[in-house]
């Protein structure tokens, strides 16, 4: 899925049974409402299911409130996400 479709998940018949859903409609609305994981994840009991069921989505959100909460950290992490990115573009562009 590319980035500029992801506004469109919202515009989608909500499925919280797939786990590609559950993900993207998190990590999106989060960014869309500016708010945390954890915000997004109570304000909805599927979700809160779906947390429960798939240990790699609770490892995900435990590390992502890691990192969010400390400054240094999110910095570290913000540079660390944007020199893939740019390694990303960089084999992308000599390819």
């Amino acid at each position: 899925m590319v980035l500029s479709q992801l506004p469109s998940l919202l515009e989608m018949e909500p499925n919280f049974s797939s786990g590609l859903y559950c993900w993207f409609y998190t990590i999106y609305t989060a960014h869309k409402e500016n708010k945390t994981i954890s915000e997004v994840i109570a304000m909805v009991p599927e979700l809160q299911e779906y947390v429960r069921e798939d240990q790699g989505f609770m490892q995900f959100c435990d590390q992502y409130e890691l990192v969010a909460a400390d400054p240094k950290t999110r910095s570290e992490y913000f540079r660390w996400c944007n020199d893939r990115w740019r390694e990303a573009g960089m084999f992308e562009a000599a390819s």
